[in-house]
This record gives C-alpha cells, structure tokens and sequence, in this order.
C-alpha cells in the first residue's frame, strides 16, 4: 500500500463524518493530507506506506488542511424565517350603560341581604353610584326594559295602596347570558368579606323610606 492511498482513506473518512459543518466543508474545500517527520520532508504519496510509523517515538504525524477550492460555492446561510407577528391583544372590554347596569343587576339579585330590587330605588340610587348620570340611568333601564334585559314585576305592598315595581334579569336573553359570562372571566371578587351592619334588612329600610 502506498502513503497516497492512506490519504484517501482518511480523506474519505473525513467526508463520511455526519456533522453538516465537516460534510459543507469538504464540499467546498479540498482536503490535504500530509505525513510529516519533524526535521525531514513530508512522506511522498508514491512512497510506501511503510514509511510511515505511527510509533510516538519516531515523531511522525499526520497534517489535515482544508484548501477552498477556487470554484466553490459560498456557504449556504440558513433559510431566514419571516417574523411572524405577535397577536394583538384583544381589546379591554368597554362598560357600556347597559353592561354596567345588568352587572349591578345581577349582584343585588345574589345579595341575600336583598329580597327584591325595588325600580325606583335602583333607578334612582343604586344607578347614579355606578358612574352613571340621572338621565343616563334613567335611559338606560327604560331601553333594558323595552330590549327584554330586564322585566318588570308589581309587588303588593302591604303598607301602602299603590303596588312596588320591581326588577330582575331576563336570564334568557341572549345578551344578558353574554355580559354575565364575560364578567365572570374578569378579576375575582374572591377575598371579599361582607360586613355585618346592625339595623333592619337593605329591603325593609327601602319600604319604610317610601312610606
């Protein structure tokens, strides 16, 4: 065997190498090499192998050199991924009057200090403390009334002649369901403790002021 043909071997082996680094390498580079002995010329390729002793006391080694090679093609730069933009953030729901008032709604109807909403204490009380105007309140539960959010009952009064107009939520509404369910992804009311208020029921003191 000659020392040329040990260079191809290793040549070879050097191509066969999995890493895509080494494999793009030796496409585009030539691969030299060479068998040295310090303080002598290198082995010729026609020489015999023999010549060669991979013994460390002979101090003879082996030189690999990538030569690029004139022709070659430039390195291939990865595929650039397009950025994909991030996705706008869904926009913060807006209280409209009429959220804000089938919100209040709802929580008077689960208070259970509340045995009924009376309308116009609701209207007139109740209402103005969420932000809303008197007119404001006013027109938004005369819409809520005639869109079918909110239904009307007569309550008998026992002290008085006139009947009590009342309120609460059309469950069945479409748009009641939504703004009930989008309140109840918001924030927790969780940690909430009511206070205990001596003196009669919310409700009983609503009746007595109307006397």
């Amino acid at each position: 065997m000659k020392i040329g043909e040990l260079q191809q071997e290793i040549r070879s082996a050097i191509a066969s190498i999995g890493d895509p680094r080494l494999q793009e390498a030796a496409a585009r580079f030539d691969i030299e090499v060479a068998f040295h002995r310090p303080g002598k010329r290198d082995i010729r390729s026609d020489a015999d192998a023999t010549y060669f002793d991979p013994d460390p006391a002979q101090q003879q080694e082996i030189g690999i050199r990538f030569v690029k090679r004139e022709d070659a093609a430039p390195i291939s730069s990865p595929p650039t991924v397009a950025a994909v933009p991030a996705p706008a953030p869904s926009p913060t729901p807006v209280s409209t009057p009429a959220t804000i008032l089938i919100r209040r709604l709802h929580e008077l109807e689960n208070d259970a200090q509340v045995k009924f909403v009376g309308l116009k204490w609701f209207r007139d009380v109740i209402l103005p403390k969420t932000g809303l105007h008197d007119a404001e309140a006013r027109t938004a539960l005369d819409s809520a009334i005639k869109a079918g959010l909110v239904i009307v009952h007569k309550l008998v009064n026992p002290n008085s002649p006139f009947s009590t107009s009342t309120l609460r939520l059309n469950h069945e509404s479409a748009e009641v369901k939504a703004v009930l369910a989008a309140g109840a992804s918001g924030p927790s009311r969780r940690g909430f403790a009511p206070l205990d208020i001596p003196g009669l029921n919310l409700s009983e003191e609503v009746i007595r002021g109307r006397r």
